[in-house]
């Protein structure tokens, strides 16, 4: 199942939400895009990067907390290395170019050194090595927005990384949804108690999402197709998110499934989940 396919549908999902009319007092939260696209001896990395224009006020409290995900990813790209990878940007972060100068000088750097040492060590046990069998690295960092109401706005952050293995694999902080009362990151939008009520909705949408993809098999089936241990389906990492239809769940890489089943989406209609939601999320979306 196509990883990268899953994120563009959860992504549309919640865009649809965005071309609502707005009938309360929050504004659009605009954004300026950044992108760039390089390589080195042995990686490519490409950034697609929004962050509000705004730097005050509600739209600045949210850029700041973007330019912090944006920070934390950047700066421990690579797995297996103990904590940052470079120091955090003490410039002002209201000029936007120099911050981004910034980051992307430092993860070139980084991509480029460990992609050498990989290469270095694969050459070290390789008979005549060839340069054309030295597999590239590869890294694509996205965090942009995907939904935006008069109540609240919604960024994506996730990143995928290759390393000259099998396959990559997805990271991130998933989806991030700001109150645009205050612009604050709402943490939590479920109740932290309802996870044994909620088993039967966690379970349709799995099922929705498997037979969406080509799957078909009864849902008693579903627990022995899933890599959990106990008989109770987890929360995902990353929060769910709301979008016209309902919440959205989308459970990462090896989550609560094998690497070919992708990332585990689907939508659970406000008419089931509401009785679930937080008391101060709910106000997002009634």
């Amino acid at each position: 199942m196509d990883i990268l396919k899953t994120l563009a549908v959860a992504g549309a999902l919640a865009l649809g939400t965005a071309l609502l009319p707005s009938c309360n007092t929050g504004a659009p939260v605009k954004t300026e895009t950044l992108e760039y696209a390089d390589s080195t001896a042995h990686a490519y990395v490409t950034v697609h990067l929004e962050l509000p224009e705004a730097v005050t006020g509600k739209a600045g409290k949210i850029r700041e907390t973007l330019i912090d995900v944006m920070d934390r990813q950047m700066s421990a790209v690579a797995p297996g290395e103990d904590g940052r990878l470079f120091p955090a940007y003490e410039g002002d972060r209201t000029k936007t170019d120099e911050l981004f100068t910034y980051y992307r000088q430092q993860l070139m750097q980084v991509i480029g050194r460990l992609s050498q040492e990989d290469a270095d060590s694969r050459i070290a046990y390789m008979e005549n090595p060839a340069e054309s069998e030295m597999p590239s690295w590869g890294y694509e960092f996205n965090l942009e927005k995907i939904a935006d109401t008069d109540r609240y706005a919604v960024f994506s952050s996730h990143n995928y990384l290759y390393m000259g293995g099998a396959h990559g694999g997805v990271t991130g902080e998933g989806s991030l949804t700001f109150d645009k009362k205050d612009g604050h990151l709402v943490q939590s939008f479920l109740r932290p108690d309802c996870l044994d009520e909620i088993q039967p909705l966690l379970r349709q949408g799995l099922m929705r999402y498997y037979g969406e993809n080509g799957e078909d098999f009864p849902e008693e089936k579903l627990m022995e197709r899933l890599q959990i241990e106990g008989d109770r389906i987890p929360l995902p990492a990353w929060s769910p998110f709301p979008t016209e239809e309902g919440l959205t769940f989308t459970y990462q890489q090896y989550e609560i499934a094998c690497y070919a089943d992708g990332m585990p989406s689907f939508t659970i209609p406000y008419k089931d989940i509401l009785p679930f939601i937080d008391k101060e999320a709910k106000k997002l979306v009634k």
